[in-house]
């Protein structure tokens, strides 16, 4: 049931993730690329937690970063099929894939092949941080957050936004992203550091690692995540659209 509920998710975000891209080769490539900027790349793999309570449920995404479809997808990791499903919404295909019982620190060899294409990513499924998270939030105040993590990964940052919605459909919002020094276990939220006026609170601690091959870009990503809603908790669409966000800014 979980694992549809996902799907289902998946849907509604499925048309914010267009990105201009740029380049007609994206034959895979096993050298060491250049990352320059996002618009170089066709397609995003990421593999992400995206239940706090779950660490060991993990889904997959693949998606275009351009207008092309995509046909066919198949993946492999560590030599075993991964089950892929394609969704689409009004015109915009993806495909995506429940990940379960993940060990992290575990070495992901990831075989793609998109359409005729073939790559070859190799990922670092990132430790997952143990976090102590204060059970209330006031956005005047400061709180000091504090972790525990078995092993560095390849990038961390610190995520927090502030959203109030109403009934027209309408947001006020507000948001930081904070690039931490890998071996940091802690980091302290400043005074006022979001709008203070907004309802809806949610931070994340954000372990992350990244590969390349050809046109693909891939993206794996262990988080843990507070929130401090008064009425709704769309995290889900939001966490997806936010881990684009950081690779883009990462890979500058």
């Amino acid at each position: 049931m979980k694992k549809i509920f996902l799907f289902m998710i998946v849907l509604v975000f499925a048309s914010t993730l267009f990105i201009a891209g740029c380049g007609d080769d994206d034959g895979g490539s096993t050298t060491d690329p250049t990352i320059y900027e996002m618009e170089d790349y066709n397609y995003f793999l990421s593999i992400a937690n995206v239940l706090n309570d779950d660490r060991d449920s993990y889904v997959i995404i693949i998606s275009s970063l351009n207008q092309n479809q995509i046909e066919t997808a198949e993946l492999e990791i560590n030599g075993e099929e991964i089950v892929l499903e394609e969704q689409g919404y009004e015109g915009f295909n993806f495909w995506i894939a429940a990940f379960d019982e993940v060990d992290t620190g575990l070495n992901l060899l990831c075989d793609l092949k998109i359409d005729d294409k073939s790559y070859s990513l190799n990922l670092i499924l990132p430790a997952y941080p143990i976090v102590n998270w204060p059970t209330e939030f006031d956005p005047t105040l400061g709180y000091d957050i504090n972790w525990t993590l078995e092993a560095n990964s390849q990038y961390q940052y610190f995520y927090g936004s502030g959203a109030t919605y109403d009934w027209e459909g309408s947001e006020e919002y507000d948001e930081e992203i904070v690039e931490l020094d890998v071996s940091a276990r802690s980091y302290s939220i400043p005074e006022n550091w979001l709008d203070s006026d907004l309802q809806d609170y949610d931070f994340s601690l954000d372990e992350h690692s990244i590969a390349v091959d050809g046109k693909v870009i891939a993206a794996a990503v262990s988080s843990s995540y507070a929130y401090y809603y008064q009425y709704s908790r769309s995290d889900m669409i939001k966490k997806h659209n936010q881990l684009k966000k950081v690779t883009e800014r990462l890979i500058k």
